[in-house]
C-alpha cells in the first residue's frame, strides 16, 4: 500500500488461557472493512496454561497465559517478566502502531499505554497511537494502578464492552483513566464479540483517524529530514525523528 494508506501495525495479546491462534481466529470474524487497515501480528503469552482452560471445549490448544494472580486479582507473579518479554519483542519485531487485547491481554495493552506516558515502559519504543481493548479492566492492586494511571492516559483508545460481562463494571472503571475513549458496546458476554453494522462504523472511523494522523506525523519528519540536510546542527533531531516513525 502506499504511504497514504498504510496498514496500522497492531500487536495482538489474547486472553487468559487462549493463544494467539485463538485470538486471531476470533478476531479474524471482525468485519473486512476493519481488517483491511491493519497489520495484526498474534503473540502468544510467555507462560504454558497452569490450569484448566475454559475455552477447550470450543478452540484446541496449547493454551497460554502472561502471567499468574490471585483470586481476587490483587497480587501477580510474574507481571515484570512479562511486561520486558513484550517491550523485548516490540523492539526487536516493530515498530507497532498500537496493540489489541482481550481480558487479561486487555490489562496488559492498557497498562502499557499508561506506562509508556509516564516513561516507565517502552522507552525505546515509539510512542503508541492507539489501543483496542476487548472486555479490558485494570488491576484490583493500588500500587499497580497508581504506577499505570496516576496521569489520565491520553493514548486514543477503544474499549468494547459487554452488556452481560461479569467484568463489566471493572470495564467501565477504566475508562476514567482515559482521555475521551470511544465505547463501543454489546449485548455479549466476556468475549470477543462479532461486530454489527454501527460497532463496526464506530471502530473503523477511529482507525481511519489514526491512520490519518500517521500521514501527517510521516509529512512533519519528511519535512524535518529535509531541515536535517540543510542544516547539519540538527542532526541528532533528525535521527530521534526517524526514531519516532
Amino acid at each position: 500500500m502506499d504511504g497514504c494508506s498504510r496498514k496500522l501495525r497492531v500487536l495482538c495479546f489474547h486472553g487468559f488461557r487462549t493463544s494467539a491462534a485463538i485470538f486471531e481466529k476470533q478476531i479474524r470474524r471482525w468485519d473486512s472493512s476493519i481488517l483491511e487497515l491493519l497489520d495484526l501480528t498474534f503473540l502468544d503469552g510467555p507462560y504454558v496454561a497452569s490450569g484448566k482452560s475454559e475455552v477447550e471445549a470450543i478452540f484446541p490448544g496449547p493454551y497460554f497465559e502472561w502471567f499468574q494472580f490471585n483470586k481476587d486479582y490483587s497480587e501477580f507473579s510474574n507481571l515484570e517478566e512479562c511486561k520486558e518479554t513484550i517491550s523485548n519483542y516490540m523492539l526487536e519485531h516493530g515498530p507497532f502502531d498500537g496493540l489489541m487485547g482481550f481480558s487479561q491481554g486487555g490489562v496488559l495493552a492498557a497498562a502499557f499505554a499508561g506506562l509508556q506516558q509516564k516513561g516507565l515502559a517502552l522507552q525505546l519504543h515509539p510512542s503508541l497511537r492507539f489501543i483496542i481493548l476487548v472486555a479490558g479492566t485494570g488491576f484490583n492492586n493500588e500500587q499497580l494502578m497508581h504506577e499505570c494511571y496516576s496521569e489520565l492516559v491520553v493514548c486514543p483508545s477503544v474499549h468494547i464492552i459487554g452488556d452481560q460481562d461479569y467484568l463489566r463494571k471493572v470495564n467501565e472503571e477504566l475508562l476514567l483513566k482515559f482521555k475521551d475513549p470511544v465505547v463501543v458496546r454489546h449485548q455479549g458476554k466476556h468475549t470477543v464479540p462479532r461486530l454489527g453494522e454501527e460497532q463496526t462504523k464506530l471502530v473503523r472511523e477511529f482507525l481511519l483517524h489514526i491512520q490519518a494522523s500517521a500521514v501527517s506525523t510521516i509529512t512533519t519528519t519528511e519535512r524535518v529530514i529535509g531541515l536535517c540536510f540543510s542544516h547539519p546542527q540538527f542532526h541528532v533531531f533528525h535521527v530521534e525523528s526517524l526514531l519516532s516513525w
